[in-house]
């Protein structure tokens, strides 16, 4: 435990010098200041855990009451601690939060350059799955909510109203399931593209899709504009059954298992994201399904807990003791990823990823200062009635709505979401010692329907996970 002598309420907010911990038999120390991990012996684990809890001095007086040593060994302890103190190992690095630089930024915001665009071409879906927030997803009316050719048009329209200086643009197709709206994904393809050549800017197609309907026709519309796929697929055909059930309650694996195995035969670009839910399942039984479909065609697979905003949490989301589960089971099969290493890239199987690539940038300034993703004001979210919104997770929330592309922008939304976000993030993050890989939470994720933002739950199994990266990290090397 850290003691609260390392905890100020001043201009700047202190944290731990440094943060220790334990994977399997090994010891690992991370310097805030630096943002470098180290493994270490367990007596420097001893010792450093000791002086967390008072003076380094203090500490080295007690550690060696404590350790019967030989002299020798003890003279060089001694002079390796006096060197940590004295390159400053156990001073509390200062987290400053410059209201001033991030009320300039958030200030410069405008609506000039848009670089992505989701298009929610249905509200409505072919399946019911459990931990689904959209609206409609247990209707079983025949009545859909489809986006109209004149929204995908004026959507696509203010899309490169708002490309200024770039070379570029994103446009992913979302839902619900965007293939119930065939016909408006074929025009959304045909008319990007006139607009794309027209203003010499590309576009990268992408879509979100369950592959329940997928056809030939489709297979020809994805190789012939190269869009790339997220296909979910919740594992084993027992799982995946339970989970995403057809409206009248059947299993969609078996049809979706073909349509994939197609798609990778036509060699269409391919992702998989597996939702995990209440009641959490085992893991290594979901990775070794994976690993057997043959998955070194998929370009990447993402493996992560259902994730709804706070206003939409449903009953099959993570509950606190699924999630110290999940902290258990992720490090038991830590070894299983090392095992692995020289088969298959960390990007199968796991999402580490991301994490990897910020420890390895070793950060040493918090991300507070700057917006945490690009949502807004670079990419937004379009309902089917031209409604905006800042990503597909508020989508529908009408206390999230930004605007509308018929009528623009509310510049000052922007300016509120991330004022509203910082000053949780001020109370969260400012006493965490993994505040500059971690980044803070997903905006999402702290949002209530009531359109303000809450404290989050999912912050120690983020601590965990980075703590479990940083272990597959170092001992792969």
């Amino acid at each position: 435990m850290i003691k609260d002598n390392f905890i100020s309420d001043s201009k700047f907010t202190k944290l731990p010098p440094f943060h220790l911990f334990q994977r399997r038999d090994f010891y690992f120390l991370f310097d805030i200041k630096t943002s470098c991990f180290y493994k270490i012996e367990k007596l420097a684990y001893d010792f450093l855990k000791l002086s967390l809890k008072m003076e380094p001095q203090k500490a080295k007086q007690i550690f060696f009451k404590k350790n019967n040593l030989p002299e020798n060994e003890k003279s060089s302890i001694s002079e390796s601690i006096d060197t940590l103190i004295k390159n400053g190992l156990f001073d509390s690095p200062d987290i400053k939060w410059d209201d001033k630089s991030f009320k300039k930024k958030i200030q410069s915001f405008n609506n000039k350059t848009i670089t992505g665009l989701e298009l929610m071409l249905a509200e409505t879906c072919n399946l019911s799955c459990v931990y689904c927030f959209c609206k409609n997803q247990t209707n079983h009316s025949k009545s859909l909510k489809l986006m109209s050719k004149d929204t995908i048009k004026q959507a696509l329209d203010f899309l490169f109203a708002h490309t200024t200086g770039i070379k570029k643009v994103q446009v992913n197709f979302f839902g619900g399931e965007p293939l119930l709206n065939l016909s408006g994904l074929e025009f959304a393809l045909v008319y990007g593209t006139s607009l794309s050549k027209k203003n010499k800017i590309q576009i990268i197609w992408s879509m979100t899709t369950n592959a329940t309907l997928i056809t030939p026709k489709v297979i020809k519309l994805l190789e012939k504009y190269r869009i790339k796929l997220m296909v979910s697929l919740d594992g084993p055909r027992k799982i995946h059954n339970a989970q995403c059930p057809t409206k009248d309650g059947k299993g969609s694996y078996d049809i979706v298992e073909k349509k994939i195995r197609l798609l990778l035969n036509y060699k269409i670009p391919v992702s998989i994201h597996c939702t995990l839910t209440h009641p959490l399942k085992k893991l290594k039984p979901i990775l070794h399904f994976f690993e057997n479909f043959d998955s070194k065609k998929f370009e990447h697979v993402v493996i992560e807990p259902s994730i709804n905003p706070s206003g939409k949490y449903t009953t099959y989301d993570l509950t606190e003791f699924d999630y110290q589960e999940l902290k258990r089971q992720e490090q038991k099969i830590l070894p299983l990823f090392l095992a692995r290493n020289s088969k298959y890239k960390y990007k199968y199987f796991y999402d580490y990823d991301k994490l990897i690539k910020r420890i390895l940038q070793k950060p040493t300034k918090p991300f507070f200062d700057s917006v945490r993703c690009g949502v807004i004001p670079q990419s937004l979210n379009v309902g089917v009635n031209g409604d905006i919104f800042p990503c597909n997770r508020f989508s529908s929330m009408d206390n999230w709505k930004v605007g509308n592309i018929f009528t623009g922008i509310d510049i000052t939304f922007y300016h509120k979401f991330w004022v509203k976000n910082r000053e949780i993030l001020k109370k969260v993050c400012s006493k965490c010692w993994a505040c500059n890989i971690c980044r803070g939470p997903c905006p999402s994720e702290m949002s209530t329907s009531t359109g303000e933002f809450i404290s989050p739950k999912r912050c120690q199994y983020l601590k965990d996970h980075i703590e479990n990266t940083a272990f597959y990290l170092m001992m792969r090397e």
